[in-house]
């Protein structure tokens, strides 16, 4: 799980918003693919893909007794894949829409209902919306700190405590694109039991 959250997510960051001038690493020490980001950005994404990948399969087995046909179908690799591409989507969407100068607001609006259908279709659990609210208020919290508290980067149109308040939407979807993925390995290392 943090191989993929330090991969995937530096990726999608870099792609999505680093390219597309949302935020500013300062110093931006660390190419890939003709990209820019920090150092310190791939071991956030590794811990976020633990905390999240992790979370979701203990959320279904400790607190909700998520029915195992449920767990099943969300962890089946085509599932997984779609929700992590709909997430890279998403993460994409609000790069774009910020770049072209979009307004916070309505980009807001934009991206409600498709971080509604992140949940819906990829996930549809009591446990999947209860991570994806944890995920889109712990990511932005996070983050809040880190702009305020830090001089490691900056957003370039930041909305509330420096960060823009679309922010959490995108966050939302990483709940079932990485609780998911969560899912198919633990299901791989047989950690998901019938019941």
């Amino acid at each position: 799980m943090a191989s993929a959250g330090a991969l995937l997510g530096s990726l999608s960051d870099a792609l999505c918003h680093g390219r597309y001038e949302v935020l500013h690493y300062t110093p931006a020490d660390l190419s890939f693919f003709g990209l820019s980001s920090a150092r310190w950005v791939p071991p956030l994404f590794a811990l976020a893909g633990v905390i999240i990948g992790t979370g979701l399969p203990l959320l279904d087995r400790w607190l909700f007794k998520t029915p195992a046909a449920q767990r099943t179908r969300s962890a089946v690799v085509g599932n997984v894949l779609l929700g992590i591409v709909w997430f890279a989507a998403v993460y994409l969407v609000s790069g774009v829409l910020s770049y072209y100068g979009v307004d916070s607001a309505v980009e807001a609006a934009l991206l409600t209902p498709l971080a509604a259908l992140s949940w819906a279709v990829f996930e549809a659990t009591p446990a999947g919306l209860v991570m994806s609210f944890a995920t889109a208020a712990g990511g932005p919290l996070i983050e809040v700190g880190l702009v305020n508290w830090t001089d490691l980067y900056a957003y370039s149109r930041p909305d509330v405590l420096g960060v823009p308040v679309w922010l959490p939407l995108v966050y939302f979807c990483g709940g079932p694109a990485v609780g998911n993925l969560g899912r198919a390995v633990a299901q791989k290392l047989g950690l998901m039991d019938g019941s």
